[in-house]
């Protein structure tokens, strides 16, 4: 793991669990793996601060730990799920897309706390909610996440395993994955009476917990971040066809990948199901009443595209699936190409494009194709070789291997290129951070201030004051202040903006790379 990822990961999460849960994630980072000894002696904490920090990452499914030979327990961290923590809103968005308010509330919830059991989730959705909604509908929306499979279950320990054990078993049987449990709604209804009867005897009250307590009591629930990633990446390609095909020829696409789903096409196929024209015709006549004739047309042109994401695999008619390792080297591309452009210009551009395209050529070459003079055409070629972003193969001419007698061809490796943009992000991502929190740290006596103004105006409109005392309260925000307030939020609500479009960058950067790797 490169020095800048663990840097960018052990920033994210000092900025969401502190200095503490920081040391021993970035000591795991370096290390790879490291028991509990060398955790405490390594970072200068104590023993019950290492544990707790352990805790903490566990229950946010961070870390994984497994048994050495020699007996005692080894611990490793997962970094990509560290860099996914900034993918949260993301997350949330698309459960608010599929599901509504509800279920956007239950995914945050469940990434707000690591793990949750699902009459907890509830209860807190009903509380947010203040009441808008029934316990039976937010009841539903977990198990429409769940039959989506935007929700699994953790794994438990295994009851037949050695209670005395050192290192507990933990198992998930396939068919508990996604398994629903019982939960009593009206038990959800508890907090609410308590809070409007606070004089209810005490006693009572720690009599009723015993007696009904949810029988999902146990049974936790993680949000599964492979499937929300399937769900962006053809949400990328729905998009990229609606650009070219406009939404009713995006929505043939649409219906493909549903149809793919339904077949149980895994996350890292290559190919999705073959699905025919009939089921996509059975889907899109109900949706968007398409006829059959504008079917075929919208299927022919997208067949005939150049970028060649749906496949016909019979010629006979009827059988189409989408390439998906085509689909996300074409999305990397579209990124480099992108960073190219901002970074060298529009001849520069035209250049990649064209290596792409031929795959190997000579200067000369590229001079002619590109259409661009032979001094700027040598130039914005070295520039990007000089930075890594196009590549020389060497081929001789004479078996001596003479540099006179040489051939030069420049190529461009779009996994070697998207490797190095991963860093640069990384990079970006850790400065972005760095510069946010020093703007707060600078600006931090007028942020408290405006803090505790914020607390006593809340209460005194709780207690009805007059208008023109609250007001006066306000006033004591003064205008050179309220300016710097103003400029604090400028500048953290781009800096979170800037951290979003990088980690769309990296989630698709990162998922054409492991598509390489499989």
């Amino acid at each position: 793991m490169s020095q800048l990822k663990i840097q960018a990961c052990s920033l994210v999460l000092k900025e969401h669990f502190g200095s503490a849960v920081e040391s021993v994630g970035e000591e795991l980072l370096k290390c790879q793996t490291r028991n509990l000894s060398q955790l405490v002696k390594n970072t200068g904490l104590s023993l019950s601060k290492v544990k707790e920090a352990l805790r903490v990452l566990f229950h946010h499914n961070l870390v994984e730990y497994k048994p050495h030979a020699k007996g005692y327990v080894e611990y490793s961290i997962i970094s990509d799920r560290v860099l996914h923590m900034i993918r949260f809103p993301c997350y949330a968005y698309c459960a608010r897309t599929l599901y509504g308010e509800e279920g956007e509330i239950i995914v945050e919830e469940i990434l707000h706390t690591g793990r949750a059991c699902m009459s907890e989730v509830v209860r807190k959705v009903l509380e947010r909610l203040q009441g808008s909604t029934k316990p039976e509908t937010v009841k539903s929306k977990f198990i429409d996440l769940v039959e989506t499979h935007f929700l699994r279950r953790v794994p438990y320990p295994d009851p037949s395993g050695d209670a005395n054990a050192k290192v507990p078993s933990l198992i998930l049987p396939d068919h508990e994955t996604y398994r629903i449990p019982e939960i009593k709604l009206y038990l959800l209804s508890k907090v609410k009476r308590e809070k409007e009867d606070p004089d209810e005897p005490p006693s009572k009250r720690i009599k009723v917990e015993e007696t009904q307590m949810q029988p999902d009591q146990g049974i936790y629930w993680r949000v599964n971040y492979e499937r929300f990633h399937t769900f962006m990446r053809d949400q990328m390609l729905v998009e990229a066809m609606e650009r070219r095909v406009e939404v009713r020829g995006s929505e043939v696409i649409r219906a493909i990948l549903r149809l793919g789903e339904k077949k149980g096409s895994a996350p890292k196929e290559t190919f999705t199901p073959p699905v025919s024209r009939q089921e996509i015709f059975e889907i899109l006549k109900k949706e968007i009443s398409i006829t059959q004739q504008e079917l075929d047309s919208y299927l022919q042109v997208i067949t005939e595209d150049v970028n060649d994401f749906v496949i016909k695999t019979e010629e006979r008619g009827g059988m189409f699936r989408i390439d998906m390792q085509r689909v996300l080297r074409k999305l990397a591309e579209a990124h480099i190409v992108s960073v190219v452009q901002d970074r060298f210009g529009v001849k520069a551009c035209r250049i990649f494009r064209l290596l792409l395209e031929k795959k190997f050529i000579e200067q000369k070459q590229i001079e002619e194709l590109a259409m661009i003079p032979a001094r700027d055409a040598k130039e914005l070629t070295y520039k990007m070789f000089q930075e890594k972003f196009i590549m020389t193969k060497e081929l001789p001419r004479t078996p001596d291997y003479a540099p006179s007698r040489m051939i030069y061809l420049f190529y461009a490796d779009l996994c070697q290129v998207s490797q190095m943009l991963l860093e640069w992000c990384y990079k970006a991502i850790a400065n972005s951070i760095l510069r946010r929190a020093h703007v707060l740290q600078e600006n931090k006596r007028v942020l408290d201030k405006q803090q505790r103004v914020d607390v006593i105006v809340a209460s005194m409109e709780q207690s009805n004051a007059e208008p023109d005392q609250i007001e006066e309260v306000k006033e004591m925000v003064t205008p050179p202040e309220r300016r710097e307030l103003a400029y604090v939020k400028h500048i953290t609500t781009k800096m979170e903006l800037c951290e979003a479009q990088l980690d769309e960058t990296i989630f698709v950067l990162q998922m054409f790379v492991d598509s390489l790797c499989k």
